[in-house]
């Protein structure tokens, strides 16, 4: 059985980060990598990359822009759990959308507000 276009997706970026911005050297990098609380999946990041300067770095894909509400709402959750769980002090997040080359957008807090910016 092939993979999904989803999947595909997750690998190219995951081999690739330069085709997201990342120019960092990546030590580690997990595809779909859960997390849990209570013994329940809490979150699930698409990617999730760890860099060689301890920056931690969530990534949600989506095939189209349509769904950033959920994305953002995934990547808070990331953070959350990168936060409490690995110690992570401000993990970067990260989201993506569209076939190659991607669109991406990164979630940033301004006064207590959530904010996109584009990337690339």
């Amino acid at each position: 059985m092939g993979l999904t276009k989803h999947r595909r997706a997750l690998e190219d970026i995951a081999q690739n980060p330069h085709k997201i911005g990342i120019e960092s050297s990546v030590t580690h990098v997990f595809i779909e990598r859960g997390f849990y609380r209570g013994g329940s999946l809490y979150v699930e990041p698409d990617v999730l990359f760890y860099l060689d300067c301890g920056i931690y770095i969530p990534v949600e894909y989506k095939c189209n822009n349509e769904y950033s509400e959920k994305a953002k709402q995934q990547l808070i959750r990331s953070k959350e759990v990168l936060m409490e769980q690995l110690g992570c002090i401000d993990p970067v997040m990260v989201y993506v959308y569209g076939n190659e080359p991607y669109s991406v957008r990164q979630l940033y807090e301004l006064n207590g507000k959530l904010n996109w910016e584009i990337v690339q």
